[in-house]
């Protein structure tokens, strides 16, 4: 039988693969960045008889609507989005710590919760420090639900659950996905992470806003 998972050694500065460790990354020249992960077996022998294929389209014939934006409350955050939110898009809001990155976010937040309901997930924070912004910005709405956890699995379980508008992920280095047995803020949990926020974001047309961190040297920590 074949294997269920197999191991590689990912770098965490570069994100780059390697099938056995070594001491130096082979891409970015680091010492010292490999660390073990665990992949699952894909059967590379899939019969056609069991797989579904999509039918391409004429271009004309595709219908063009107006896309529908969701006002942040921010006229200048509204800019950099084009106009505001979409459904169904997830948009990264990266800083260094103490820029402000949460109390922007929980901003958005009150802005959009006037009209929809809103989920803000946190890892950073209690919710005594979370209501305390709130407090301090004068935001006061019953249609933002919050709670403090890191697995992505109940993120998900909640939001499918109650259906928001908009989900704020504060942040996407402190999500972890019971699926992978790295850390934290590891290469493959925040690639893990963001690849089935995305998904999820797709499928539902649920508005994701994920925050992020800058790095000593002044880079999105995680694979960009």
């Amino acid at each position: 039988m074949p294997p269920k998972e197999k191991i590689i050694y990912v770098c965490s500065s570069c994100g780059a693969k390697h099938p056995k460790w070594i001491g130096q990354c082979n891409e970015c020249g680091l010492w010292n960045s490999l660390s073990e992960t665990n992949i699952p077996y894909q059967n590379k022998f899939i019969h056609d008889v069991d797989r579904t294929y999509s039918t391409p389209i004429d271009l004309l014939s595709v219908q063009v609507a107006q896309v529908a934006r969701m006002s942040t409350g921010s006229s200048e955050f509204d800019r950099v989005l084009g106009g505001g939110f979409v459904e169904g898009a997830v948009t990264l809001l990266g800083g260094e710590p103490g820029i402000g990155k949460s109390t922007l976010a929980l901003q958005c937040a009150g802005s959009l919760s006037a009209v929809d309901s809103v989920l803000y997930t946190t890892g950073e924070e209690s919710l005594q420090q979370l209501a305390l912004r709130a407090s301090r910005t004068k935001i006061e709405s019953s249609n933002i639900k919050i709670m403090a956890t890191s697995e992505l699995e109940t993120v998900l379980h909640v939001a499918k659950s109650t259906g928001p508008k908009l989900v704020v992920i504060d942040s996407i280095q402190t999500l972890f996905s019971t699926e992978q047995e790295s850390a934290p803020g590891s290469i493959s949990q925040v690639r893990a992470c963001a690849d089935r926020l995305v998904r999820f974001a797709k499928s539902t047309s649920t508005t994701i806003l994920m925050i992020g961190h800058i790095t000593k040297d002044g880079v999105l920590a995680g694979p960009k």
